[in-house]
């Protein structure tokens, strides 16, 4: 993450590469990459905002893997 936002991109321009480009990238946009009705639920729920300050994607809260909260 750190070297996009080195080049420039914005931390809502990091997060949509890292998680919806990413899934098309892999050609597996049709069960990954957004939170969308059918799709596998694969979510991280974080303690604070990583649009203010990307560092807080290492602030947890909880993680969901196909749609169960891993403990």
């Amino acid at each position: 993450m750190k070297g996009f936002l080195k080049a420039g991109f914005s931390p809502a321009e990091v997060i949509r590469i890292a998680t919806h480009d990413h899934a098309e990238w892999l050609a597996i946009l049709n069960r990954r990459g957004t939170l969308e009705a059918g799709k596998d639920a694969d979510l991280v729920m974080l303690n604070e905002n990583p649009l203010d300050d990307m560092s807080n994607t290492t602030k947890i809260f909880h993680v969901f893997r196909e749609g169960k909260m891993v403990k």
